[in-house]
Parts: structure tokens; sequence; C-alpha cells
């Protein structure tokens, strides 16, 4: 929709499986000298709506889209390859998963992807309200653009491609994964962390910080090999459990590392109770990445093969994070804390496979 047809009407979605029409009457022909030329095409479709149950057993609205893009291939006469993604996973616009599953698995009669002549033609390309007079609508997304660049396309939008207009202004958004580079705050971050590391002898530490801020990452890279024990709550499933486990901890002289969200004061006051109870000191380590790169973070680890101990994780609903930052409250040394030490996730890689992984757009 919005690329090849449309609904035949001024209503967004359409009603039915035959509420269609070609995006313009050029269309057929267009795509018909694309393939007498030699071009195949694809047709590269997010439909999450058709998301199968846990049985496998098929979504009823599956045959209702099979039945339409079916009738469209029939009114244009020439050979399509249709994938569609209908999970919220690698496989999704922006991700690349189907134009690798493209690559690799080929042409339906065998034939290979020339990348040197491919090019991506898409509708979801991060236009705003008022892009083009008359238009009142900005585009859903900008992912069919950037999965464009995440496989190195050259991409047009519908009115570029068939009406060869000129290119309209678009926003990609915030925060762009590729431009995410090293800085000064990745040197700091590990001095920091090894420096508490090994001062402390007897104590707590709590990791601050919203879902996929990379807390975890930080007790993995800085604490766990120095002996410290980890208290989290999705191993323990309850902060009584989370507090029991920090105390049996302490109280056999160990030193402990929170890796919670711990974002408000009430929670971290039960810690500092605990703490300052058996005469320990209590430091925080901060992580606060900024809300777009906890996302991106999210998606990532949901995503990603297990190339690691950890692996491929499942994602955290958006709701964790509106509900974390609506509460959030900044951690203060007036609560009590010995200490408070802040700093970002900044990304760092094993491998190239995962930097490239990482650095690619994802939503």
């Amino acid at each position: 929709d919005g690329t090849l047809i449309r609904v035949r009407g001024t209503h967004v979605h359409p009603r039915d499986r035959h509420d269609w029409q070609f995006w313009d009457e050029c269309i057929p022909s267009r795509l018909r000298a694309l393939v007498n030329k030699g071009f195949n095409v694809v047709i590269l479709s997010n439909q999450a709506g058709l998301k199968r149950k846990k049985d496998g057993t098929r979504n009823a609205r599956e045959a209702e889209w099979r039945a339409k893009v079916m009738a469209i291939v029939s009114e244009l006469n020439i050979p399509i390859q249709v994938l569609g993604s209908i999970d919220h996973g690698v496989y999704r616009k922006p991700c690349p998963g189907m134009w690798h599953y493209l690559i690799e698995k080929g042409w339906s009669d065998g034939c290979k992807v020339d990348l040197t002549q491919s090019f991506y033609v898409g509708d979801a390309a991060g236009r705003r309200e008022g892009w083009k007079k008359g238009v009142t609508r900005g585009d859903h997304s900008a992912a069919d653009r950037k999965l464009a660049l995440n496989v190195g396309l050259p991409f047009y939008t519908p009115e570029e491609y068939f009406f060869q207009e000129a290119s309209a202004p678009y926003s990609l958004g915030d925060f762009d994964p590729t431009q995410f580079e090293d800085t000064k705050e990745m040197d700091d971050s590990k001095n920091i962390c090894d420096e508490l590391a090994s001062k402390v002898e007897k104590g707590l530490i709590l990791l601050v910080g919203a879902p996929a801020s990379g807390k975890s990452t930080v007790w993995k890279k800085y604490f766990k090999s120095k002996g410290y024990t980890r208290i989290n709550m999705d191993t323990l499933k309850s902060k009584a459990k989370c507090l029991k486990g920090s105390k049996e901890a302490l109280a056999a002289g160990g030193r402990v590392v929170v890796d919670n969200t711990n974002g408000d004061r009430a929670t971290r006051a039960e810690y500092l109770k605990l703490a300052k109870g058996m005469n320990l000191p209590c430091y925080v380590i901060w992580v606060n990445t900024g809300p777009e790169v906890c996302r991106h973070n999210n998606l990532y680890r949901s995503i990603r093969k297990g190339s690691n101990e950890e692996g491929k994780r499942e994602r955290i609903p958006d709701v964790a994070f509106r509900t974390f930052y609506s509460r959030f409250q900044p951690p203060v040394l007036s609560e009590g804390f010995s200490s408070i030490e802040a700093f970002p996730f900044i990304p760092r890689f094993s491998n190239e496979e995962d930097r490239e992984g990482w650095c690619q757009w994802m939503e």
C-alpha cells in the first residue's frame, strides 16, 4: 500500500481485500518494462497483523492478504516474489532480514541478486506533514528509506521513481545508529568502574538506569570477574528476594552489585537501609543512557544471534519504558550514598559482525 496500490477512496486503511487500485495507472506498464529489461520484482512488506498463534495456527487475516496479493500479481501478469514479515523481529523493515533472506535464497527461479543494478522504491520515507502541496499526511515511518540505507541500495519514493519528481525533505529521527561513534566517555566509564570495583572491600553497588541502558553490560565487564555477587530482579523475581539475597551475600563478607533499574528513591532507600544497618557503604553507578539508545539496545538484543553467553533476549514492551521514565528520580548524594558515578552506555563490540548489526537502523 502506498507504493504499488492504494485504497479506492479517501479513507486510509483498506476495508477488505477488494479495496485496492494501482497507485497510478502507469504502475503495470512500468513494472512490465522492468521485467522485460531483465529485472526481477520483489515486494517486501511488513505484515505484523498476520502474526500466527503460538501453536503455529495461521491468522484468519492471512488468507485475505494472500488472496489480495494474488489478485494484484494476476493483474500485473509478471513474475513477482513477495516476502512478508509477520513479526517484530529481524525480518521487519527496516531490519534487513528479508533482504538477507533474498540474497541467501536467491530468486525463486534460481537467479541471484545483482547488487550493482538493484534499487529500492518505497513510500515509508520519513517525509513530514506538508512535504508536498496538497498532501496533508506525512509518511507513517521511514522504514523503507532506512532499509535501503542498511543494505546499501539506491532509494526512491514512488513520486521520485514513477513521476521523476524532485526529492522531498525528510527526517530519520533524532537518533542515528550509523553515527554513534566511540567517544571519551567510553574510557571514562572504564576507569570509573575499574577503580570502584577494586576500591570496594565490602559493600553494595546499585546500578541505576532505564531498561536496556547497559547496566548488565557494566556488571559483566567490570564486576563479574572480580567476584561480586549479582542481584537481579529477572532472576529472583521479586524485590523481597533481591533484598534477602543482598543481605545474605553481604553478611557472608561478599560484595554486591544490584543490577535492577532502581529508578526511584523509595526503592534505593531500602538498599541504603540494608547497607547502613550492616555499617557498609552503598555506591551508585548511574548508566544515564538516552531513551533513543535504550530503545535501540532493546531491539538489537531481541533480534541478534546468540553470539555470547546471553545471546538473544526477549524484547521489553514499550510500556516498561514509559513506566520507568514516568517514575524516575535521579539519584543524589543527599540520599546517603558514598558516591554516585554517572555515564552513558557506549557500545563495545567483540567482533565486526556485532558492530555492523548494532549500527543499523532497526525501527
